[in-house]
């Protein structure tokens, strides 16, 4: 069996690549270290996805926490959830709804189905009795997983 090179260089233990390399230049922890663990542990797998081996992979670790932190709370984690885009103004949602500038700037203003996820969990964080926030998290993360494994398999 061969095995992968390693993608933590620089400091493996204090700060891999995979921890700061984010376009935001916003180190994972910076938000997750403030969260449950479950939720962080879903945020954390889709902010640094890209950076790792497998980014499928990640979104369905992801989706293994977010599934744990539905059930923790008592709620269904089937995916059960159609998404309508009620949400077309980003900006308008962020600042109703973004009380630290750290999540606008991974966000931004058009963000696509990862940035949208983040946005969810952190929510589903923020508001521990809401179920949708990471019922919607699901949506962009599945829609992620479906766009890559199509593109995979061409």
């Amino acid at each position: 069996m061969t095995k992968k090179p390693s993608k933590l260089i620089n400091n493996p233990v204090d700060r891999p690549a995979h921890y700061t390399s984010h376009p935001s230049g916003i180190e994972a922890i910076e938000i997750c270290g403030y969260m449950g663990f479950n939720t962080g542990n879903a945020f954390k797998y889709v902010f640094r996805m890209e950076n790792k081996w497998d980014p499928v992979e990640d979104l369905k670790k992801s989706n293994w926490y977010i599934d744990r932190e539905l059930f923790q709370r008592g709620f269904s984690t089937k995916d059960d959830l159609v998404y309508h885009d009620f949400y077309t103004d980003w900006a308008c949602v962020m600042k109703s709804h973004a009380k630290t500038d750290l999540i606008y700037r991974i966000v931004g203003k058009s963000p696509g189905n990862l940035e949208k996820a983040l946005f969810y969990v952190w929510c589903a964080d923020l508001y521990k009795t809401e179920w949708w926030g990471l019922k919607m998290a699901k949506v962009f993360i599945n829609q992620e997983i479906e766009v890559r494994t199509k593109k995979g398999q061409q």
